[in-house]
């Protein structure tokens, strides 16, 4: 199968379409100073369009923004 582009997606958006496409999906989140990319999706565990084998676990980091000031 192939692995579809879910960066820049909510965490949502990117599940749903992960597991739609029959890959199990795992959420870790990641602090960002960046308030462009709170709650989105900024890295995938496999690329996307690389092939991997259904049910394949997909690994999704979600930043959360922290406002340091």
């Amino acid at each position: 199968m192939r692995v579809p582009d879910v960066v820049g997606l909510r965490e949502t958006d990117a599940t749903a379409r992960l597991e739609a496409a029959g890959f199990v999906v795992r959420v870790v989140k990641e602090w960002t100073n960046d308030p462009e990319f709170k709650n989105l999706v900024g890295y995938q565990s496999d690329p996307a369009g690389s092939r991997v084998p259904d049910g394949t676990r997909i690994t999704v980091t979600v930043m959360k923004w922290r406002n340091k000031n």
